[in-house]
């Protein structure tokens, strides 16, 4: 099955380069929310509505006062199957002083869920490839092959 001279490990480099792509695509989708939260402004914000997305989620939608005095409203980039804030509920803000229009909930889900939810599977994905590699190689060590 395998020709001479190619080694027979390399399936298990898969989950290897796999798992470390997924944690390097972790990595650059957090940098923007990194620098946001480093720069950061936290101020309270008000729930003042939401919008249904096809597929039925909503994304809320706060009113917050900048430094500037500017009333701004975003939209939240996560969508929930249900209301989770009621009309005037208080949520904590960050937005960039420089640029107010630039803001977020300051919650782990709006925050840190997407590289999260990619990192750390990458991260078992490397680690298991990582192990089962070095298992293989004892055993052929072992073996004298």
């Amino acid at each position: 099955m395998f020709r001479k001279g190619v080694p027979r490990h390399w399936p298990l480099i898969l989950p290897i380069a796999v798992g470390i792509g997924f944690v390097a695509q972790a990595v650059i989708s957090a940098a923007p929310t990194l620098a946001l939260v480093n720069k950061a402004v936290s101020t309270p914000g008000t729930f003042v509505g939401a919008f249904t997305r096809p597929g039925g989620a909503y994304r809320p939608m706060f009113r917050f006062k900048a430094n500037d005095g500017s009333i701004r409203t975003f939209t939240a980039e996560g969508g929930w199957a249900s209301h989770r804030y009621r009309d005037g509920e208080q949520a904590t803000v960050l937005y960039d002083r420089d640029h107010p229009e630039f803001a977020k909930l300051s919650a782990l889900s709006e925050l840190w869920l997407a590289p999260l939810a990619v990192g750390i599977p990458g991260l078992l994905l490397a680690a298991l490839g990582t192990w089962l590699l070095a298992v293989y190689r004892r055993r052929e060590r072992a073996s004298g092959k």
